[in-house]
């Protein structure tokens, strides 16, 4: 039963709750498939056509934007070196930028290796869709069209209007076959490509990168003795001798974070009441304690004079709740006073404080523990058991060097493997047991020993949670050659638990706010927003189904008010509300993923790099598109759904199977809204023109500050966790359809034809890398993108075995196992791409220059920036590039 049915079939419409999901109708797989209950092919031109007018209209007002907001839609050049900057296309041409010469090797070139792997990924969804399409239109079309089922509207062309068990059912199955190793075979192709440009990105430096980078590690859940700078640079030159440049730990100082927020926050406010006294001659005053105008306006009350009502400053910057002050005065004060106190934070982090013992962190210290498995007489050599520092002894390498050649002549064979064992032995457990009474091993083995280690383990997380730590677990370490980069990345340091390396993200990548949190916790967070988010999937069926059950004209006519919807009453206008409603505000819903997603990762996870951040956003949002198909072919909760593949798992073929080709018309309407309506809509950066509009209106231009007028030159990036699901999504509807309703492989080869130029045009002329990771979202987006052609490919085993189609079901189950094989397959490839071989980066070491590393790109900003302060109401004889530094300095 569909939707339409339910609603106008309910016995009580008078008692309808729109809340009510009670009898939202679900998959019985014993249903018998029945064409034309979706949206229809009248709606979906009633679609098509009031898109289109949003499509010309946005595409006429973004023309019009260009040419007079530059730096919003094509400010590019702003931003770049000028070896990047590329010749922006003709604004005064309508949709001149479609006609615009291009290359994928300019885009390589210009935008980045990020942005080129994301256009190859988009060509090879469109490569695909096109020759599924071109197949489909000459092979299944005419072989499903002429079944004997008398199929209507979009089932005509369907494989429901072919006879059960027909031979014709053969037909779909060959063709996932070949769409199968057809998509394998690009895939394989364009990830060797990418391979051969890791190896080129992993040793050269490209656009405005800092080349620090590539010989640096990120050094994570560092020891307590190896949690300080010079410490940390002992170790790794005690392991590759001469070879280190530099080392640094991470400072982990919450208050300084906060006081160097508050700092900025105050600057603008005095900028801000600057700004007002500037246009209006009247000093701005705040009230003391409750709630500001100054959090916006910097001011309260415009008509009080300072004389009668303004309380004056206290030396001591002491104030009563209540008082108003001088706006400017105030925050004159404050922001020195939080100069000085940023001044004192950081001496005091560069110090360490007197808390922190600095004969326990050396890096001998760390050593000797870790080789408490030697017999003791090789741990140290013999005159050097004072010694403390690298400096005193000789090189790790050396000193295991000079054991292996010397060991014959320093001992006997048979002492040394008798001293080896003993060492050995002391670690093993229950070893103090083995001469001791049996009293004493009974209460051993009873839990004596568990306590005592237990109270151990509880004393030392109280210690560490007590102590007050200016240093994180979290280090980098910059070498002077590839090779040692590589070795330290690809091999293990120690035996023992910790010291997790690293190739280091660029320091543009960083996401500074989270580089200090302990990679344990981190991933402890990460392990439960698994659970969060599997079941804010199961919970994502209840809005989905519930849009699903009212986003009709007659559901909506059942509502008290809405009566003129109905069908029989206004024909043409439920057309458009059956093909337009349910498919904008599910699109809607989408948008507001990512934003949850990103919070998630950024503020509960702490992820520490951008792109870290997109590939998470990447991964949930693709989870949440799938439940969304899945919901969406349903009609149902999801929750039904699942019951019934746990009662009968053997049916979960069918269950799919079962309403997958009834919603044809949806996912038409779908992808045909995401061309006409989505894709325009990506050209007006509609967050970064609300804001200026919201400035405009707010604010007369001589009452904004320079920071504001400033933030028109603000960098737009492009969020590839937010695109990359974009196009899984069509590529994912796509795949499932592909053989039991061909009709919407056009639709998608259309919609990767539009956003190819789209995406082009905005890499060259409107994006500006905020970071480059060298496209690692590449091998992840493929492992994605099979996922979704795995699940159309269980969709049509699941329809073939509904329609007795049961050897064509088995000959394209087949297909599975060559399809998983290729995920294991491209992703082991990904992995490997990550780092230099050996002999790639002995090659370049040969040939490289000298380079000037710079010691403060691995230093966080609280620990760089000195004092602030306030710009001016406005810049006399400032330059573009002044402007595009404040406008960019604070985005993280």
């Amino acid at each position: 039963m569909d939707v339409k049915s339910f609603w106008m079939t309910s016995p009580s419409p008078s008692v309808y709750s729109p809340f009510d999901l009670s009898a939202v109708p679900s998959i019985s797989p014993t249903a018998e498939p029945s064409a034309g209950i979706d949206v229809t092919i009248d709606e979906v031109y009633t679609v098509i056509v009031v898109n289109s007018f949003f499509l010309f209209f946005l595409l006429y007002l973004h023309y019009r934007l260009a040419k007079s907001l530059q730096p919003l839609y094509v400010g590019r050049n702003f931003h770049v070196s000028e070896s990047l900057r590329v010749q922006v296309f003709d604004l005064n041409k309508f949709l001149s930028w479609m006609f615009d010469d291009w290359s994928f090797e300019e885009i390589r070139n210009k935008a980045g290796l990020d942005a080129y792997m994301f256009m190859r990924f988009l060509r090879i969804c469109l490569v695909t869709t096109s020759v599924a399409s071109f197949y489909g239109l000459f092979v299944l079309w005419p072989v499903y069209y002429t079944g004997n089922q008398d199929g209507e509207e979009w089932y005509v062309l369907s494989m429901q209007n072919v006879d059960d068990g027909s031979p014709r059912l053969w037909a779909g199955s060959v063709f996932m076959w070949v769409l199968t190793l057809f998509i394998i075979w690009n895939l394989k192709r364009e990830m060797d490509h990418y391979t051969d440009l890791r190896l080129e990105f992993g040793g050269c430096v490209e656009g405005d990168m800092d080349a620090i980078h590539l010989y640096s590690v990120i050094v994570e859940r560092l020891p307590k003795e190896l949690q300080d700078d010079k410490a940390l640079k002992d170790y790794f030159e005690e392991i590759f001798p001469g070879k280190v440049e530099h080392a640094g730990v991470i400072i982990n100082y919450p208050e300084l974070e906060t006081v160097f927020k508050e700092r900025q926050t105050t600057v603008e406010k005095l900028e801000k009441a600057v700004a007002i006294y500037q246009s209006t001659s009247i000093r701005p005053t705040h009230r003391i304690g409750g709630w500001q105008w100054g959090d916006i306006f910097c001011f309260e009350k415009k008509t009080q004079t300072r004389e009668s009502t303004v309380q004056p400053l206290l030396e001591d910057n002491e104030y009563n709740v209540g008082d108003i002050v001088d706006s400017i005065q105030f925050y004159e004060t404050k922001v020195e006073k939080l100069n000085e106190e940023v001044r004192v934070l950081q001496q005091r982090a560069k110090l360490r404080g007197n808390d922190v013992d600095l004969s326990k962190k050396s890096a001998q210290c760390w050593i000797k523990k870790t080789l408490k498995f030697l017999p003791k007489h090789q741990q140290e050599k013999p005159g050097d058991k004072d010694a403390t520092t690298a400096d005193d002894e000789s090189s790790f390498l050396s000193t295991l060097e000079q054991i292996d050649s010397e060991q014959e002549s320093l001992i006997d064979t048979s002492d040394y493997e008798k001293d080896l064992i003993s060492a050995v032995n002391r670690r093993r457990p229950g070893q103090k047991y083995d001469y001791s009474s049996r009293w004493q091993w009974l209460f051993g083995i009873l839990g004596k020993d568990f306590t005592y280690d237990l109270f151990k383990f509880l004393r030392k997380q109280i210690d560490e949670f007590g102590s007050e730590s200016f240093k994180s677990s979290t280090g980098f370490v910059t070498f002077n050659s590839l090779v040692t980069t590589s070795i330290a990345v690809d091999s293990s340091c120690t035996h023992h638990e910790g010291l997790i390396i690293n190739r280091a993200p660029e320091p543009r990548d960083i996401i500074w706010r989270n580089i200090a949190v302990d990679q344990a916790y981190s991933e402890k967070k990460k392990r439960s927003a698994v659970f969060i988010v599997a079941f804010g999937a199961l919970l994502w069926a209840i809005p989905i189904a519930f849009i699903q059950a009212i986003a009709t004209a007659d559901s909506l006519s059942e509502v008290d008010g809405f009566e003129w919807l109905s069908e029989s009453n206004n024909s043409a206008l439920a057309k458009f509300v059956n093909g337009y409603l349910p498919v904008v505000t599910i699109m809607g819903l989408i948008l507001l993923l990512p934003f949850v997603f990103e919070f998630i990762g950024k503020s509960y996870e702490f992820r520490k790099t951008k792109s870290g951040l997109e590939t998470s956003v990447m991964n949930r949002m693709f989870i949440y598109l799938l439940a969304n198909i899945f919901v969406t072919v349903t009609s149902g909760s999801l929750w039904d759904s699942l019951n019934d593949i746990i009662d009968e798992p053997s049916d979960t073929f069918e269950i799919l199977g079962d309403s997958l080709p009834e919603v044809v018309g949806y996912f038409v309407s779908f992808v045909i809204t995401k061309i006409l309506l989505g894709l325009p809509s990506t050209l007006m950066r509609w967050g970064a023109l609300s804001r200026y509009i919201w400035l405009r209106i707010v604010y007369s231009e001589e009452s904004m500050t320079q920071r504001e007028l400033d933030m028109i030159y603000r960098e737009q990036v492009i969020r590839f966790g937010r695109e990359y699901p974009n196009l899984l999504l069509v590529s994912g509807i796509c795949f499932t359809y592909a053989c039991i309703a061909p009709v919407v492989l056009p639709a998608g080869a259309v919609y990767f034809w539009f956003a190819f130029y789209i995406y082009k045009m905005q890499f060259l002329h409107l994006y500006s890398p905020r970071y480059e990771s060298g496209g690692l979202m590449f091998p992840d987006i493929c492992r994605l993108l099979l996922v979704g052609l795995v699940g159309g490919q269980i969709t049509l085993i699941g329809y073939l075995s509904l329609r007795e189609g049961y050897q064509p079901a088995a000959f394209v189950f087949l297909s599975i196992p060559v399809t998983l094989s290729s995920i294991s397959e491209l992703k082991s490839k990904g992995r490997k791409a990550k780092n230099l071989s050996l002999e790639i980066a002995a090659a370049l070491d040969k040939n490289k220059t000298k380079i000037e590393f710079d010691d403060d790109a691995y230093k966080q900003k609280i620990m760089k920036e000195a004092d602030i302060h306030p710009l001016p109401y406005r810049r006399e004889n400032g330059s573009l590039e002044d402007a595009i530094t404040t406008a960019n300095e604070n985005q993280d």
